[in-house]
């Protein structure tokens, strides 16, 4: 999952250094900012729902 992830920042800062070129370094980065969040947001949310089923099943076994 960090592999994956770490790939797809690597391809985000390519097309952010044009997104920045274009619109401006700052709002770029703000961009850049919000768009990670999200996506480890995301990431953290389902990996702990999937460590918490892991651990119930554990539990029952």
């Amino acid at each position: 999952m960090t592999l994956l992830e770490g790939v797809i920042f690597s391809i985000e800062e390519t097309l952010y250094a044009e997104l920045g070129e274009s619109i401006g370094k700052l709002e770029s980065s703000l961009y850049n900012f919000a768009v990670r969040s999200i996506i480890i947001g995301i990431t953290l949310f389902f990996w702990e729902a999937n460590k918490k089923d892991c651990n119930e099943k554990r539990i029952f076994i």
